[in-house]
């Protein structure tokens, strides 16, 4: 079964999006910034589970950049969108720099979760490993998606192979000889 709701996304990203908004609100005072960032973190972790699970589905899919098309404009589209009308609603302080500093942390959170995912991180349903592997993971994740979007190396680049393995990869962390069936 595919999963229709990734909860390690949800998490992750309300975390890191109230972060923004804290930020972008604090001058507004420390209750104000607060205010923001819950409402941030409702959002985003509501939102982030349906749209990294929807990563998730095209993680692999050829051409690549079908799916970073799915990743970097439609998603964020509709993530941008609702955010932009919730904090109307609520009147937020800062609204308007905190999406736009919500779009620049869009643009590489999105390239992060496509990157971790097809190299078999960040997973939900039968694909995925428990929270505590990945986690453990995301030292070197980070390193490898540094690596591929300075453009000198990494596995998670668009046009790596994939192994018949359930769409493991078969670069990087998770090559042939490298703790098989852990990838």
């Amino acid at each position: 079964m595919r999963a229709s709701w990734n909860w390690k996304t949800a998490l992750f990203s309300g975390v890191y999006r109230a972060s923004g908004f804290i930020v972008s609100s604090w001058q507004f005072g420390p209750v104000e910034a607060a205010r923001a960032g819950a409402l941030e973190f409702v959002l985003f972790s509501t939102l982030a589970g349906f749209t990294g699970a929807a990563i998730q589905r095209v993680r692999n899919v050829k051409p690549a950049w079908v799916a970073g098309t799915v990743a970097l404009v439609a998603i964020p589209g509709l993530l941008h969108a609702s955010e932009w009308l919730v904090h109307g609603r609520f009147h937020s302080a800062a609204r308007e720099r905190g999406v736009a500093l919500s779009i620049g942390m869009t643009a590489l959170a999105e390239l992060f979760s496509l990157y971790v995912m097809r190299e078999g991180a960040m997973l939900t349903g039968e694909e995925g490993r428990s929270l505590a592997e990945d986690v453990t993971r995301i030292p070197a994740l980070v390193a490898g998606f540094l690596l591929w979007i300075t453009g000198r190396g990494g596995a998670g680049g668009p046009e790596r192979d994939v192994s018949p393995r359930g769409g493991r990869p078969t670069g990087g962390p998770c090559r042939a000889g490298r703790r098989p069936g852990r990838c």
